[in-house]
Order: structure tokens, then C-alpha cells, then sequence
């Protein structure tokens, strides 16, 4: 018998219906929130990589929560593990790591909204390339939803681009380009959706599963993400292989 059957807070039966069009969009909102506070953070510094983006945004989500007196959890570098998972002998050191993850109540880990984010440019700044950042967001972020591995059993999830550099109108295209051109994508639209937040974009793609179910991947996009600097250095300019 899984632990969770133990617990006094079970997951309602009905979550796919009653919980979670409300909470997706809820936290499609705090995202975005929390990447406006991003922008202007003054923390933040020039050397910063993924890894330091995404522990602000966390923190931001953490405020936003208690602000809001919301009952959701945000949780950064989960591993994906699942009580069925574990059960079965799947090593938490082999869970796939999310980097960013909400939860719909801190008790009740099974409702989660899954996101994984990415650095992208659009021209070379330090070792990013935007060749490489775009195969970093198809194939390392975006197919892992779909591949089961991220957001494992949830009707929708998020990619979190930070543009470094640059706009997402330079960016969407060619990531939209390549997901296009992956046979195994199974895309059916990049639209772009209308969002109040001042340098932040937002657009989404549906993909089919293996098992023959659609998801919904949302896509978030931070203009100027990094810390403008003047005379700051972007490698050798335009390199886009």
C-alpha cells in the first residue's frame, strides 16, 4: 500500500476537472509575475547562468504565494519521481531534475505544474550560442515533457526561455523553425498569446504523447533577462549555428 493512502490529504479524484484549469492558469500568472520581478532584480549579476535565474524566479514565487495568500508550493531542482515510480525501484539519483515545479498544496505532491527553463540569445555572449541554446530548449527541455519525464502524468507544463540578449520576436522563429522540422515533435501550433507583462512573452504548443493524449506546453519568454551592461562582451556577434 503507497504511503499516500495513509495521509489525511488525499488527491481529489476529480483534479483533472475541478483543480487543474483554474491552477494552470493561476500559475501561468505567477510566472509571469515573478519573471516581471526578474527583470528589475538587482541582484543580479553579469556571470549569472540558468541555474542563478532560476533560483530568483523561485524566490519571486515564494513572495507572490505569500502575497496572495495562495496554498501552492513552489519547489526548485525536484526530482521527478513518483510514488508508483519509486515503489517500483526507480533510484531517485536516476530521476529526471526539474528545475522549477509548483505545487497546488504543499501536502499533495501529485498536482504539480512542471517547468523547465533554458538560456537562449541571439547572438554568442560568453560559452551560450543561439544554436546550441535552441537544441538546449527543443531536445533537453521541451521533448522531456513529452517524453514523460517532466510533468509525468499532468495535462500541461512550461518552458522558461531567458533571452540574454535580444527579443523574442528574433527568438520564437527559429525555435519554432526546429520544432517544426522534429519529426518526433508531434507540434501543432506555436500561437502567440496575449500577456500584460511588460517584456515578457508568452506562446503555446500542444504535442502528442505516445499514448495517444495531447499536453499543452506553455512557453514563457524573459526579454533582457541579463543585467544590461554597456560595452559588455557577446563573444564573436552573430554565430548562429
Amino acid at each position: 500500500m503507497s504511503l499516500r493512502k495513509l495521509l489525511p490529504y488525499p488527491v481529489p479524484g476529480n483534479w483533472r476537472k475541478a483543480i487543474w484549469p483554474g491552477f494552470e492558469l493561476c500559475v501561468i500568472r505567477l510566472v509571469c509575475e515573478a519573471c516581471v520581478r526578474l527583470r528589475t532584480d538587482n541582484r543580479r549579476r553579469a556571470d549569472w547562468e540558468e541555474r542563478q535565474y532560476s533560483w530568483a524566479v523561485h524566490r519571486h514565487l515564494e513572495n507572490l504565494c505569500l502575497e496572495q495568500n495562495l496554498s501552492f508550493s513552489p519547489r526548485y531542482d525536484l526530482h521527478e519521481l513518483t510514488e508508483d515510480d519509486f515503489a517500483a525501484g526507480v533510484s531517485p539519483k536516476t530521476a529526471a531534475l526539474l528545475d522549477l515545479c509548483i505545487r497546488w498544496h504543499q501536502h499533495i505532491p501529485e498536482v504539480r505544474f512542471a517547468i523547465e527553463a533554458k538560456i537562449l540569445v541571439v547572438k554568442t555572449r560568453g560559452s551560450y550560442y543561439p544554436g546550441g541554446c535552441r537544441n538546449e530548449y527543443v531536445n533537453k527541455g521541451m521533448k522531456r515533457f513529452f517524453e514523460g519525464r517532466y510533468g509525468q502524468g499532468m495535462p500541461s507544463g512550461a518552458m522558461l526561455g531567458y533571452i540574454l540578449d535580444g527579443t523574442a520576436a528574433e527568438v520564437v522563429p527559429k525555435i519554432s523553425a526546429q520544432i517544426t522540422e522534429e519529426a518526433s515533435s508531434n507540434c501543432e501550433a506555436m500561437p502567440h498569446v496575449e500577456t500584460p507583462f511588460e517584456g515578457i512573452v508568452r506562446h503555446t504548443t500542444t504535442h502528442m504523447l505516445n499514448d495517444n493524449l495531447w499536453t499543452r506546453l506553455h512557453h514563457v519568454f524573459v526579454e533582457q533577462a541579463a543585467i544590461q551592461e554597456a560595452g559588455s562582451s557577446t563573444g564573436s556577434g552573430n554565430l548562429d549555428v
